[in-house]
């Protein structure tokens, strides 16, 4: 719905406009509700004076005294009493609120009278304009008097008023002309005092922030509350750099800032303090009152007002609730006593003051105030949507303030409250009158001593930002609206809420206003944390300096470039400042709106672009860049980084740096400028390494930070004694401690357990054992130290001998070579191998070995056990205690060298051998040895004796000397005879004799008792280590397989084949040698035979064998038997390699079938290795044999003359046929498996046997031919494949395979390109009986094989539709440009006989479109031709709707079957699709290609528009719609392939209606639904018409009223001569009326029509005369005058009749006259029996019977219409009328006329004065009959002078009455133009439905239900000739004439009922006689 055309609508054609009435009572009350908060009123009239200017305001109550409780005797001398008497029982009267601001303007005035106006300055915080009626909250009718004038407000009724008065001169004294005073009397007379504690803090409060310097309040003349501000000048505060003073929109900034402090003086009466009881007596003595003693009456006396205010004592507490509850059992004894000590003393102090209520009491507090100049910035939108929210412009300047309570300040406020004096009740009473006030100078009155039992009033409890519930929001006046921290914040130009209680932070452009002040508070308040940490750090430093200057002495120098390091107990003493300006500063939840607090704070941390602030730390002030958090472990070894003290750590302001990361934790960085600035003592050093190493270690600390750190950590440490240190020996040359500077980036090592003895000399690199004794290993080790190993230190040890001096250098000294010795001892089983050899290198290079000779090397040196020599260099004897091991691994010799031995032991005697150096010294101790003469054998077995201690280097010397003989004897005692050349063990084989077999050299070894060689004895296993060998190596026996001598070769097979596993020989590559060393496989040979019948044995390398004899099919060799059990030994592969295989198969392919199944089967044993390559080469290679059959045929024998020889030919032909088979190789995929009865004979098909085709089946062969191949095979060779088909339905059956596969046919681009042009498609064309027998010849063309020519036109249509016989179709191969698709039926039936088809199924049509055929519908041209426009296109509208409708619901339906079948949807039909309605239609059809053309008259069709996109649905409007072409035609647009099947499923949805669409399952609900909403405004539409209609009703029955009442005042001139009328004698023509009826009275006279008004009157008259006779005859006279027995002369006297009847019309008259003449619903009376019942009264009969229908099941009562009676109803066509008629004469065009017999004109004055009238009449009825077809002279034309008959039938014959025709219609006949069109229309019409009802009754006699059936069916039936007819006419163009003709309303029944029920089919409509616009 459009709601902008719909306002625009009403504020257009809407009522009368109205003004909006408020209720001014109403809307102050509701205003008042929003002002609930305590004391408004006086927050706002106090705002008004400060806006004002004023300086000083007084606030008085005035009081009533009580009633009830009288003053007891003595109060008026006693001022306490008096006032105790005062608060406890007076009531308030009158409230007084004066100032001494400006006087009220005349715009002030105007404004205090108007609600919601506002102060329009924007420097004044009112802004709503509601604020002064909150005084209607107790006040009635206030009363204002500024300066001079005053005003009065009162109410009349809800309406407020208001008077204003311009004071006289002498009403005024001199100090009032320039004052303000509020006069408010309150409503109630019963309202109690206020709790003046909580009206006293109101004002304090009210004081902060306003800019008022007093106020004084008072209670009568009692002065409770004087308060005073006073400010300090304002000191400019510096901005800094780095502060934003920008607010984050860029709406404000801060323009300046200063500073000021405030004090507040307050001086009070202690009545403040005072806490009357709850319940008061109003009786009690005087002396009772005067001793303040209360609390004595009765309660009944006790006054009941209501309070104003609300006092503690109201507030609930649910901690006095469960203290009673609980306070028995789970209160301590305790926590009892303190509470009934404070119940006591405050009793005690409420005494004291009771009796000194009127004593004065004084209180200050210092407050410090910021305040900053903000600019505003906002652009002219925001500025006006501002102005519009609050009624001023937003200011360009504002101001704005913070208030804090700085540590002085609170100190001092605490200070001035315990300074304050009391005044003593004996003060008090002496000064005999109320207090008065203070004199306004500062310098207040001395007053007496402090009294401590006068507590002092908490004045300033809600002043003080740092109380509960801490800072608010200040817009001139608190709001509820905390800041969320320790400060009030003072915005003026902060926009409230309506009651002033909170900030507005939800209207848009107020809340951005809002949020950026509250920004500006944040800036604000960040730029006073900033000055007060400021003061707070000179302050600090100040106190130090002095501190040090005092301690220094005045004549100290003070040097300024030294900061003072302050103490523990100087930062101590600041710490509660510090902890107070952080209290301020810090935010928590803010309320009502937490929002405020948020706001705030985040620009307070954002105002600074800084990340830093100031903040107090162990060295004072400084920026939080400076500040860490303290670490106590760091603090053990660093104490210069500035730190967040231990009471400060737990504060929410240091924890949210801590958080926000501003405060860092102590950094690496930190620490290292402290290690760099100092080094560490021994006690730091020692925690500093376990905090870096436990850092490290936890991972807190990376490796490039611990580095760092130690590289420059220095420690300096004083050791008394370091033995084990390098600086052991330097002591001080004066005998002091020892102080080493230890740099710990060159430590690298630490001592760990006992393994290095801590006073032996460590390396510099190593830290001292006592700094790491108490820290863990892995902490150490975390650093990087590793503990000091045994190698390095000794390498120290060596290489630094010189520096350590001689006793301490073991390369010299052998004690302390022992000492080190024994530690490497100790730990040498501990040692790695890495370790061991490079410390025994290093031992090695140096004499460090103790000996008896002295230090030796040690290998040098030898074991104590050896003994051979004395003058050996053995170990001494303080190594006793060195291990073996270790002396062994130093090298340190157990044995005597080689070549003392071979030179001393195995000399000839006689030989001499020079010995050198050790050899020298050993020669003589050995003598008798070196004598001996010992052999090889005794060598091996002593060698083999201490073959433990012989050395590495001898034994591999010992390798390398060949020393042993081989065996040299004759066979069978080889082993007895060495040879005499002597070969190094691992030349020689142990002795056996498997190996002297090969010829291999064999160690000579005699074998002799206890001389037997034996694997097990040791000297054979020295000897194996030393390299003799057990066994040939796998080359040694190859050697001996390639042998000349096949003996030696098959010994050394058998050797290597039994010592395969045993000796190793596996894992030798034998495959890989390429010795012929394995014989062949010979067929038919035995290698087993002797050597002279055995053939010569064939060699060949193992990877030219293979073991499998299959192998052999293609001539590969194979293994000989004996060997095929070890062919794995020897590495012969089971088969060849496949690659081989292959080119040997490929070269030579078998040449017969059973051949190449041998072949294939072989290869069918390895599939699994054809891959890659090998089978590409199958797979493309020709090695399948197939048999290829030709038939060749011979030439005949011929002789030797070259003639045939008759001889051999004779009995035979000329020439022999003989079938040759040639054997061809094709690929594997040219072939076929198996056999196929269907494709045997079109493709190779072979079988070589199951393996053989398992083979063929890898390699690419296939059990059928591929779609691909048969397609090509197809398009290359149709016509064969047809043939071996041989059926047209297996072909089909082949395309459709084909079909289902074109997607991958497509991809073979060749083949699809040929599948495109090649004539392999099967397609049909359908031969007539006529044509069966012609020759179809091609015609030329682009479709000349679609049309074969004919010179014969096609055979007419009707000669096809008689012919039963089924048509005959040829079917042929064709390419597909040659073929169509059958997408027309129409078109086919047309040109079928010039058509080649393809077959009518889905999937081959998709496969021929796809190659490229065409559907008939693109062959055949369609050419519309189209007639002329039909003037009227109502009915096209229509049609377009419901054919949009029903298309909705055929696409949908239809896609559920065929989803892509749509090309458009419907919404192109909505967009795209019009509809004409034309005179005539034709489609022209014609066949390219050809001449043959035809063309059908068309009743729907569809073309594209020539001026757009859009189509056209042309429909012949003369005819009825056909629905199936119209649906043929949306289908043409809508889908993509139309067929015969989408025009059936769309017809019944365009012929049916919704809800039988509905019942047969589619979804019409929705459009249903939309029909239903088009009823309903069509309902809406119906309604104005029929008020309409009612209304044109009224104005007829006007119009017919006075057209009756002028008739009655003419009938009355004639009633005289009606009696002589009646008396005369009339004739009646001769004449009958044709229906064989008698007549009775053929002489009455006939006159002219219409007859004049006297006339009408005695024919009216003479009507009623004959009633009255025919009433006295009864029911038989009138049967007998029916049958011709009653004579007129037996008729009584006209006469007496006509008295009658005159009586009678009189006394009609006179009921007529009364009702004045309107219509009636009575019957007529006898004066009105010929007059027409009104028109008017039958319209509205039917309007109310309209008017009348509901919906069924209406919950709405039915009430039957009124009706107004119609007499024409019961006697409509009464037949009676017949026998009274006369025919008179022929109308023009022949129809009868007949005259009634009681009209006394005659008949031929009747005829002469309307023959117009006839002739008119005529013309009418004759269009009527021409509708029904009715026979001439069926009509009949007869006029009455009474009577309510319009027409009857008799005998078949319809009379229609021409009074009713004159009366209704003749004089609307004349008018000219469309009205006397309408007229016709509508005279017509009437008429034709009177001829249908008489119609009715020549099928049912009686008024009943059949009667009224028939009449309904014929006005059905012929309705639509009947529009047609008035068509013609010109009125309306048709139907809507028709209709409009009549009464506008053509609907029966119940109008709901048409609404909910689904609008008729078009066919339906059509076939009820309707035109098409009755399909809605």
């Amino acid at each position: 719905m459009d709601y902008t055309k719909l306002r625009a609508t009403a504020l257009s054609q809407g009522e009368a406009e109205e003004a909006v009435t408020v209720d001014t009572r109403a809307l102050i009350d509701k205003v008042l509700a929003r002002y609930s908060g305590e004391w408004t009123t006086l927050r706002e009239l106090i705002q008004n004076a400060a806006d004002a200017q004023a300086t000083t305001v007084k606030i008085k109550w005035e009081t009533t005294p009580s009633t009830t409780v009288p003053l007891p005797a003595g109060t008026a001398s006693n001022p306490n009493a008096l006032l105790r008497h005062t608060i406890l029982h007076h009531t308030l009267k009158r409230l007084l609120v004066e100032n001494n601001g400006q006087a009220f303007s005349p715009t002030d005035w105007a404004r205090l009278k108007r609600i919601a106006e506002g102060n329009p300055d924007e420097t004044k915080i009112g802004a709503f304009g509601v604020g002064f009626y909150s005084v209607f909250a107790d006040c009635e009718e206030p009363f204002i008097r500024s300066g001079r004038e005053a005003m009065a407000f009162y109410w009349k009724g809800n309406a407020l008023f208001t008077r204003k008065m311009v004071l006289p001169d002498d009403a005024l004294t001199a100090d009032q002309v320039d004052k303000t005073t509020f006069v408010l009397d309150y409503r109630n007379a019963t309202t109690a005092l206020p709790n003046l504690l909580s009206v006293s803090q109101f004002l304090a409060t009210s004081l902060t922030f306003v800019a008022l310097q007093r106020i004084e309040f008072w209670i009568d003349d009692w002065k409770i509350l004087d308060l005073h501000k006073k400010l300090s000048p304002n000191v400019p505060v510096a901005i800094p750099r780095h502060l934003d003073v920008r607010t984050k929109e860029g709406l404000m900034t801060v323009a300046g800032v200063d500073r000021s402090s405030a004090q507040i003086d307050a001086t009070y009466m202690h009545v403040v303090s005072w806490k009357p009881p709850t319940t008061t007596s109003g009786s009690g003595s005087a002396a009772g009152n005067a001793s303040g003693n209360g609390s004595s009456g009765n309660s009944s006396n006790s006054k009941s007002t209501d309070t104003y205010g609300m006092s503690s004592g109201d507030l609930p507490s649910l901690r006095s609730f469960f203290s009673r509850l609980t306070g028995s059992s789970s209160a301590s004894a305790a926590q009892k006593e303190q509470r009934n000590k404070a119940a006591r003393e405050e009793k005690v102090a409420q005494d004291a003051l009771l009796q000194n209520l009127n004593g004065q009491g004084r209180a200050s507090i210092f407050l410090r105030v910021t305040s900053a100049a903000v600019k505003t910035n906002v652009s002219a939108n925001f500025a006006s949507e501002l102005t519009r929210a609050t009624k001023k412009p937003p200011p360009k300047t504002t101001k704005m303030a913070i208030l804090t309570a700085t540590y002085d300040d609170v100190v001092a406020s605490e200070e001035a409250a315990k300074a304050v004096g009391t005044m003593t009740s004996a003060s008090a009473a002496a000064a005999g009158k109320p207090a008065v006030s203070p004199p306004a100078d500062p310098s207040y009155p001395a007053l007496p001593p402090y009294t401590p039992a006068i507590p002092p009033a908490d004045i300033f409890a809600s002043v003080l930002p740092s109380k509960k519930p801490g800072g608010r929001i200040f817009i001139g006046f608190p709001t509820m609206q905390t800041t969320g921290g320790g400060m009030h914040v003072s915005a003026p130009s902060l926009i409230p809420t309506v009651e002033r209680e909170a900030i507005d932070l939800n209207a848009r452009w107020v809340r951005n206003w809002n949020m950026e002040l509250l920004r500006v508070a944040g800036i604000l308040t960040r730029l006073a944390f900033i000055n007060e940490m400021v003061d707070l750090g000179t302050k600090f430093r100040q106190f130090v300096d002095a501190n040090r200057a005092a301690a220094t002495g005045p004549g100290a120098v003070k040097n300024s470039n030294v900061v003072p390091v302050p103490t523990a107990a100087e930062v101590a003493k600041f710490v509660p400042e510090a902890l107070h300006v952080l209290k301020t500063y810090t935010f928590s939840d803010s309320t009502p709106s937490a929002y405020v607090g948020q706001i705030i704070e985040e620009a307070f941390w954002t105002a600074f672009k800084l990340p830093s602030l100031d903040i107090f730390s162990s060295r004072g002030v400084l920026p939080t860049t400076k500040v860490r958090m303290g670490n106590p472990e760091i603090s053990k070894f660093v104490d210069g980084i500035p730190v967040i003290v231990d009471e400060m750590k737990d504060n929410p302001f240091v924890k949210k740096l801590h958080d926000f990361g501003i405060i860092q934790d102590a950094s690496m960085e930190d620490v290292k400028f402290e290690l760099e600035s100092k080094p560490l003592n021994r006690d730091q050093l020692v925690h500093f390494v376990k905090w870096i190493g436990n850092g490290a270690l936890s991972g807190e600390l990376d490796p490039p930070s611990v580095r760092q750190l130690l590289q420059v950590a220095v420690a300096s440490v004083v050791e008394d004694d370091t033995p084990g240190s390098k600086d052991g020996d330097s002591k001080g040359k004066m005998g002091g401690p020892n102080v080493a500077i230890i740099e710990l980036r060159s430590i690298k090592h630490f001592l760990w357990g006992n393994k290095i003895p801590a006073s032996l000399p460590l390396p510099p690199s190593t830290i001292p054992y006592s700094i790491t004794s108490s820290i863990a290993v892995p902490q150490l080790q975390a650093l990087g130290w590793s503990s000091l190993e045994l190698l390095p230190w000794l390498e120290y040890l060596i290489n630094s001998r010189a520096s350590l001096g001689a006793e301490r250098n073991m390369t010299v000294d052998p004690n302390f070579a022992a000492q080190v010795l024994l530690v490497l001892s100790k730990n040498w089983d501990n040692l790695s191998f890495t370790h061991k050899t490079n410390m025994t290198l290093l031992l090695r290079q140096h004499t460090t070995m103790p000996t008896r000779a002295g230090m030796k090397k040690p290998e040098d040196a030898f074991f104590p056990s050896v003994k051979l020599f004395d003058d050996l260099p053995v170990v001494a004897a303080n190594c006793q205690h060195l291990k073996d091991k270790f002396l062994q691994g130093l090298g340190v010799r157990k044995t005597i060298d080689l070549d003392t031995i071979f030179t001393r032991l195995l000399n000839q005697p006689g030989d001499t051998a020079a010995t050198t150096g050790e050899g020298a010294s050993e020669k003589g101790g050995s003598a008798a040895a070196a004598k001996k003469n010992w052999s090889h054998v005794e060598l091996v077995k002593y060698l083999a004796s201490v073959r433990g201690d012989i050395p590495a280097n001898d034994i591999a010397k010992l390798r390398l000397t060949a020393f042993c003989p081989a065996e040299a004897g004759p066979p069978g005692q080889e082993g007895q005879v060495p040879s005499t050349k002597l070969y190094r063990p691992d030349q020689l084989f142990e002795p056996s004799a498997a190996v002297r077999e090969l010829g291999f050299p064999i160690l000579q070894w005699p074998d002799q008792m206890n001389n037997y060689y034996r694997k097990s004895n040791p000297e054979a296993q020295f000897l194996s280590s030393l390299g003799l060998r057990q066994h040939p190596s796998v080359s040694e026996l190859l050697e001996k397989m390639v042998s000349p001598d096949r003996a030696l070769r098959d010994k050394a097979r058998a050797y290597y084949i039994a010592h395969h596993q045993t000796h190793g020989y596996a894992s030798y590559p034998m495959f890989k040698t390429q010795m012929a060393i394995l014989p062949v496989e010979i067929s038919g040979g035995n290698n087993t035979a002797s050597d002279e019948k055995q053939p010569k044995e064939k060699l060949l390398p193992p990877s030219a064998l293979y073991t499998n004899p299959n192998a052999a099919v293609l001539g590969f060799p194979i293994l000989h038997t004996s060997l095929l059990p070890h062919a794995s030994k020897f590495g012969v592969a089971p088969d060849p390699p496949m690659d081989e295989c292959v080119k040997r198969l490929l070269a030579k392919p078998p040449q017969s079938r059973d051949a190449a199944a041998v072949v294939f089967t072989y290869f069918s044993t390895r599939l699994a290795d054809l891959a890659g390559n090998s089978l590409n080469a199958l797979r493309n290679g020709t090695f399948v044999p197939v048999v290829r059959k030709t038939t060749v045929s011979s030439a005949p024998a011929v002789t030797s003359n070259g003639f045939p020889d008759e001889k051999k030919v004779a009995g035979t032909s000329s020439r022999t046929v003989k079938t040759v088979e040639t054997i061809e190789h094709i690929k594997p995929d040219a072939c076929y498996l198996g056999s196929s009865a269907t494709y045997g004979n079109i493709f190779d098909f072979v079988d070589f046997g199951v393996n053989g085709n398992a083979f063929l089946f890898k390699c690419g062969s296939k059990s059928e031919p591929t779609k691909i191949e048969i397609a090509r095979l197809a398009c290359t060779e149709p016509a064969r494949l047809l043939s071996t088909l041989q059926t047209t339905e297996r072909y089909l059956a082949l395309l459709r395979s084909l079909a289902v596969e074109l997607s991958r046919l497509k991809n073979d681009r060749d083949l699809f390109k040929m599948m495109q042009t090649s004539p392999f498609l099967l397609a049909s064309r359908e031969i007539t009986r006529q044509k069966s027998q012609q020759s179809a010849s091609r015609a030329s063309g682009a479709f000349s094989t679609l049309f074969p020519s004919s010179t014969q036109a096609p055979a007419d249509a009707e000669d096809e539709d008689d012919d039963d016989e089924p048509p005959i179709k040829q079917y042929q191969l064709a390419s597909a440009k040659n073929i169509c698709i059958l997408d027309d039926y129409i078109s086919y039936r047309l040109f079928k006989d010039k058509l080649m088809c393809a077959p009518e199924e889905d999937a081959l049509e998709e496969f021929y479109l796809d190659l490229g055929a065409k559907k008939l519908s693109s062959v055949v041209e369609e050419d519309i031709r189209i007639g002329a426009r039909s003037p009227s296109q109502g009915e096209a509208t229509k049609l377009l709707s419901f054919v949009l409708e029903r298309s909705k619901i055929f696409m949908y339906e239809y896609q559920k079957y065929r989803h892509d079948a749509f090309r458009r949807d419907i919404r192109w039909l909505e967009k795209h699709l019009a509809v004409e309605m034309v005179q005539s239609l034709s489609l022209r059809r014609s066949l390219r290609g050809s001449a043959e053309t035809h063309t059908e008259k068309r009743y729907a069709a569809s073309a594209r528009d020539s001026t757009g996109p859009g189509y056209t649905l042309y429909v012949a409007s003369k005819a009825r719609v056909d629905m199936y072409q119209v649906g043929q035609a949306i289908c043409q647009l809508v889908l993509s392939r139309p067929s015969q099947q989408a025009y059936f499923f769309f017809e019944p949805f365009l012929k049916l209606e919704l809800l039988d669409l509905r019942a047969r399952g589619y979804n019409v609900d929705r459009i249903l639904r939309a029909k239903a909403a088009e009823a309903r405004v069509a309902e809406e539409e119906r309604r104005k018409a029929l008020e309409e209609e009612q209304e044109r009703i009224r104005a007829n029955e006007r119009e017919w009223a006075e057209r009756a009442q002028k008739e009655r005042e003419e009938k009355a001139a004639s009633v005289a001569a009606v009696a002589a009328a009646a008396r005369a004698d009339v004739k009646r023509p001769d004449g009958k009326m044709p229906g064989g009826f008698d007549d009775e009275d053929d002489g009455a006279p006939i006159r002219d029509f219409p007859p004049t008004e006297q006339e009408l009157a005695q024919q009216q008259q003479q009507q009623m005369l004959q009633n009255a006779v025919k009433k006295n005859k009864g029911l038989f006279s009138g049967l007998t005058r029916r049958l011709g027995f009653d004579k007129p002369e037996q008729t009584p006297s006209l006469a007496a009749a006509a008295t009658a009847a005159a009586a009678e019309l009189d006394q009609n008259r006179q009921i007529e006259n009364s009702r004045g003449g309107q219509i009636n619903s009575t019957p007529a009376t006898l004066g009105d029996e010929g007059r027409v019942t009104n028109p008017a009264a039958v319209q509205q009969n039917m309007l109310n019977a309209i008017n009348a229908t509901r919906p069924y099941g209406s919950e709405s009562l039915y009430t039957p219409p009124t009706t107004n009676e119609v007499k024409e109803q019961a006697t409509y066509c009464d037949s009676n009328h017949a026998h009274d008629l006369a025919m008179i004469a022929q109308a023009p065009r022949g129809m009868n006329v007949f005259l009634d017999r009681g009209v006394t004109i005659p008949a031929a004055d009747f005829l002469g004065r309307n023959s117009v009238v006839i002739a008119s009449f005529e013309s009418l009825l004759r269009d009527v009959a021409a509708v029904y077809d009715l026979a001439p002279g069926a009509v009949q034309i007869y006029y009455d002078a009474t009577g309510p008959t319009i027409a009857f039938n008799t005998s078949g014959s319809i009379f229609c009455n021409l009074r009713f025709f004159v009366q209704l219609h003749s004089h609307r006949l004349n008018v000219a133009g469309a009205a006397g069109k309408q007229a016709r229309v509508d005279a017509t019409v009437w008429w034709w439905v009177v001829v249908a009802h008489e119609l009715a009754h020549n099928l049912e006699s009686s008024h009943n239900a059949t009667h009224s059936y028939y009449t309904e069916s014929f006005v059905q039936q012929y309705f639509q000739k009947m529009t047609s007819r008035a068509a013609t006419w010109g009125v309306g163009g048709g139907p809507q004439g028709l209709l409009a003709a009549g009464d506008g309303n053509n609907d029966n029944g119940d109008p709901h009922e048409q609404l909910s029920r689904a609008p008729p089919s078009y066919d339906q409509a059509t076939a009820a006689g309707q035109h098409p616009n009755l399909m809605d």
